[in-house]
């Protein structure tokens, strides 16, 4: 048994340091609300208050990003605002899937449905 222990120790020793999962997944559903506001409980009410949405969640990938000790070299700022300006790209995209999902599954009724499951 101690062999195993050992083991589990030093897997634990060489482990990359990385936030929790919900930290994660709290930033992908906010990222996610605010691009799809049928999903959000609070909602925007100027074009000043969607840009301080975004860069508080670009701080926030920035900052998991900064917690995670996989890339000691990386510039994660400079990595956050990349994955933020291909932003526009990817909702267009999730757009396509949503429209091809609306077109293609006889079970799906609205976009509502869709962006909310």
């Amino acid at each position: 048994m101690k062999e195993f222990y050992l083991h589990i120790l030093n897997k634990q020793l060489k482990a990359d340091s990385v936030p929790p999962n919900h930290v994660i997944e709290k930033l992908a559903y906010d990222m996610l609300n605010l691009i799809f506001p049928v999903r959000a409980v609070a909602l925007q009410q100027s074009l000043a208050e969607v840009e301080l949405a975004f860069r508080k969640l670009e701080d926030e990938l920035t900052n998991i990003l900064n917690a995670t000790k996989a890339c000691h070299h990386c510039n994660n700022e400079a990595v956050a605002k990349n994955f933020f300006g291909q932003l526009p790209l990817i909702y267009r995209q999730m757009r396509s899937d949503i429209e091809a999902i609306l077109n293609g599954d006889p079970a799906a009724t609205s976009e509502f449905e869709i962006i909310r499951t």
